[in-house]
């Protein structure tokens, strides 16, 4: 590696260094949730460019670093939430059929209830036009 490449990563600040989190790790296990849900199998390609994703914006943006930067199981929590919103947005755009079957708040972070009890739950309505279910929806739900 060059040295101007060993001195610009020297700057940028490291999740794994900082915050004892594994992104990859991490990101098998929400892929890996998601596809014990959908009942399918979903490439590790996912997996990896969502670990990619977490070093990037943690080396690039503040805010996260400070979402990220709590004791205990805080940082690890925060961490699957900002992974279950990137593949559900992933999901949108490159398998919208399996978005659609994602449980209801899940691109928000939520994660999935146990397989064995979802018979009760309802399903994410249909995409609208804007590409995300109507508002609607979601305040019938409370009512």
């Amino acid at each position: 590696m060059p040295a101007t490449a060993l001195r610009r990563r020297a700057r940028n600040p490291q999740i794994v260094a900082r915050t004892q989190l594994v992104p990859l790790a991490a990101a098998r296990e929400v892929v890996d949730e998601a596809s014990r849900w959908l009942g399918v199998t979903l490439p590790l390609r996912y997996a990896i460019r969502l670990a990619s994703h977490a070093h990037l914006i943690y080396a690039n943006s503040r805010s996260f670093r400070r979402a990220l930067a709590h004791p205990g199981d805080a940082a690890r929590d925060r961490l699957y939430v900002f992974l279950r919103h990137w593949l559900a947005a992933r999901l949108h755009v490159e398998r919208p059929a399996l978005f659609a079957r994602l449980p209801h708040g899940y691109a928000t972070g939520t994660p999935p209830p146990d397989v064995a009890s979802t018979s009760a739950l309802p399903l994410r309505p249909p995409a609208t036009a804007h590409g995300f279910a109507a508002d609607h929806f979601a305040l019938t739900q409370f009512l």
